[in-house]
């Protein structure tokens, strides 16, 4: 799938996160993205996600509903509504906790400072995102345990030989952006 398909709504994540109102959508939309592309794809795998990608953009052609919605996809619906939406607000949030405070211009990057407002430094910056990545964390591992537990529900989880954290070897290890 070429298209962007969010399995979380601005609207959402602005009922269940700190996420404003105002906060435009050149910032929600590229955080969902990689929230989606970079964190729930590690943890479920391509072929689950896009298993719920296909279920949330495809519609029933005899009943003209989203599949997500029908009987059948029960289980999916479930994971989506319960642990995939809590992951992805608490990542989504930690994604754009940067690119909303810097921003790229022709002078290079730079801080966006209101008047209105008083900017914290970029130390309490990256503590907010790690609170944010830390909360993302927990409901990825609630995430997965669910999807092991019950495989027969998700048979796309191990559908891909290389895809997501089939052998947990990321269950024990701390994740944080910085790369070394």
């Amino acid at each position: 799938m070429t298209q962007n398909i969010y399995l979380i709504s601005e609207n959402t994540l602005k009922k269940r996160s700190l996420i404003s109102d105002p906060t435009l959508s050149v910032y929600v939309k590229p955080a969902v993205e990689c929230a989606q592309k970079i964190g729930l794809r590690g943890i479920i795998g391509d072929c689950l996600l896009d298993k719920f990608k296909m279920l949330v953009y495809t519609k029933d052609e005899q009943s003209g509903e989203m599949l997500i919605n029908l009987p059948e996809y029960i289980h999916y619906k479930d994971l989506l509504q319960n642990q995939i939406t809590d992951y992805l607000c608490y990542a989504t949030m930690s994604e754009m906790v940067i690119p909303a405070r810097d921003k790229f211009r022709n002078a290079g990057i730079v801080n966006g400072i209101d008047t209105n407002y008083q900017q914290p430094g970029f130390d309490e910056i990256t503590y907010v995102k790690r609170y944010f990545d830390d909360k993302a964390q927990y409901f990825g591992t609630i995430l997965r345990d669910v999807v092991k537990k019950h495989l027969d529900w998700y048979p796309e989880y191990n559908a891909c030989d290389e895809c997501g954290d089939k052998n947990g070897k990321l269950e024990d290890t701390y994740h944080c952006g910085i790369v070394l």
